[in-house]
């Protein structure tokens, strides 16, 4: 529990002054605050996971383990995290005290929609309990792509702009329609809910 407080009252602490921080750098190059604070602060806050992650991966027995990490992560982004902003943004002086929604404008939704996508097909590419090469190199290839195209970065390629994120994450879905489709005789959903029951009534 004092653990708990210790990093509570260091997010507290730091939080503020690390997010201005960034914005100040990003002005400095010249790159939207809103992508350079979206890119880079995961990254820093992540470092470790990342790390380790990447060190598993070099091993064929601990290989499974770092895609587990970064499932595990990017679970607790999408439910716990997530979840939290609003109720953080409800009690926060800027709603006033009532239960308002988040605000957000046409680069959110769109910077949102294009996670939801990437993990619906990271999802779809695991029903069949395994990650391949080609799956690999489809994802990371994709994110490249909107990387490079997005408009809003010194380095961007100014043939589509801002569009690219979303066209990207329809190709995703689609992506995962196919995958979830072309496996659908490796996929035990139902075996596989049941193995995890039984391995939390066991508490392993």
């Amino acid at each position: 529990m004092g653990l708990i407080a210790f990093g509570g009252g260091v997010l507290v602490a730091v939080a503020e002054p690390f997010v201005h921080t960034l914005q100040a750098v990003a002005v400095s190059l010249g790159i939207s605050a809103f992508v350079f604070v979206q890119w880079v602060a995961p990254f820093l806050s992540e470092f470790p996971e990342k790390v380790t992650a990447f060190y598993w991966a070099r091993t064929v027995k601990l290989a499974p383990m770092a895609v587990m990490n970064m499932v595990s992560s990017t679970v607790s982004q999408f439910t716990l995290l997530v979840s939290m902003i609003p109720i953080v943004y409800g009690l926060s002086p800027h709603s006033q005290g009532l239960l308002v929604s988040v605000p957000m404008d046409p680069s959110h939704r769109r910077e949102l929609f294009l996670s939801w996508a990437m993990t619906l097909y990271g999802v779809a590419c695991l029903l069949k309990l395994r990650f391949t090469r080609a799956n690999a190199i489809v994802l990371f290839a994709l994110w490249a792509i909107q990387f490079a195209y997005r408009g809003d970065l010194p380095f961007s390629l100014p043939i589509v702009g801002s569009h690219v994120p979303a066209v990207i994450a329809w190709v995703l879905i689609l992506l995962a329609v196919i995958e979830v489709a072309w496996h659908w005789r490796e996929l035990d959903v139902r075996g596989a809910l049941a193995h995890a029951w039984g391995l939390m009534r066991r508490g392993e």
